[in-house]
């Protein structure tokens, strides 16, 4: 899972900001988890998960770009 830096001041948009890495990491993790306990039966649903994740990770590295 990919840490980030919060260097907000605004206190709900901290709060908002750490919903949105939570969902990120999540999905990350799921991409994780389906990769390492299923085959590849389901074109649909791997690329699904795999697209998730990698839209996850860019978004945690704009928000860590954000916070430099």
């Amino acid at each position: 899972m990919l840490e980030v830096n919060l260097k907000m001041s605004n206190p709900i948009l901290e709060s908002k900001i750490s919903e949105i890495v939570k969902l990120c990491n999540d999905k990350i993790k799921k991409q994780f988890d389906h990769e390492s306990t299923s085959g590849y039966y389901n074109d649909y649903d791997d690329g699904r998960i795999v697209g998730q994740a990698a839209l996850a990770r860019r978004i945690l590295n704009i928000i860590n770009k954000l916070n430099k």
